[in-house]
């Protein structure tokens, strides 16, 4: 398995000769070694770089010393990668005609391309509720129905394009209409943000 900043390797078992393995070590470009436990016959190389070329080289060490180092083989990471979808998204408000969802940002450490921004998406999927940047992990999803339930999931893009969706679905349930002569609309609500500043 290749992603855009990792290698998976396997190699077979290398005979002892009499004496048991002690470890494998993985050469990577003749500069950098890993070790893997004697038992152990593959290994996941990390923190390479996308879209790059590596060579790889096995040997056996025990207690005789160092075996013989395999055939390189040279293997060239991916230069796209998926996103991970973001957190379930958990509900913060519910109004007559729009639900507030709140979610953390999406990580994956298998991939190197940043997240540019999220989607979410309701009802039977055919609805875009709102596509924030990638600072941003909340949306109101407004212009619903009221006493109408609803489900929501949320994708996160890079340039590789869109994660899977967040998994399970959320399912939330609009208000009722307010009752008549209540002088506020239930779908109302600030959000804000404060700053502070030194005044020397």
């Amino acid at each position: 398995h290749i992603t855009s900043n990792s290698v998976d390797l396997a190699w077979p078992a290398t005979n002892d000769h009499g004496a048991m393995i002690l470890r494998y070590v993985v050469s990577i470009d003749e500069h950098r070694t890993v070790d893997v436990d004697g038992h152990r016959l593959n290994t996941t190389i990390t923190d390479l770089a996308r879209a790059s070329s590596y060579t790889f080289k096995v040997h056996a060490v025990n207690s005789h010393g160092n075996g013989e180092p395999s055939d390189p083989i040279t293997v060239k990471t991916k230069d796209t990668c998926s996103a991970d979808p973001p957190s379930q998204p958990t509900i913060q408000a519910v109004f007559s005609d729009g639900i507030s969802i709140r979610w953390y940002p999406a990580t994956n450490p298998s991939c190197s391309l940043e997240v540019t921004g999220y989607r979410v998406i309701y009802a039977d999927g055919s609805g875009v509720a709102c596509s924030p940047s990638a600072g941003l992990n909340f949306c109101d999803i407004t212009g619903l129905s009221n006493k109408k339930t609803y489900s929501v999931k949320v994708q996160a893009e890079n340039s590789a394009g869109w994660s899977n969706l967040t998994t399970p679905t959320i399912i939330a349930q609009t208000l009722d209409r307010a009752p008549s002569g209540i002088g506020c609309n239930t779908r109302d609500q600030v959000r804000w943000w404060m700053s502070v500043q030194n005044n020397d």
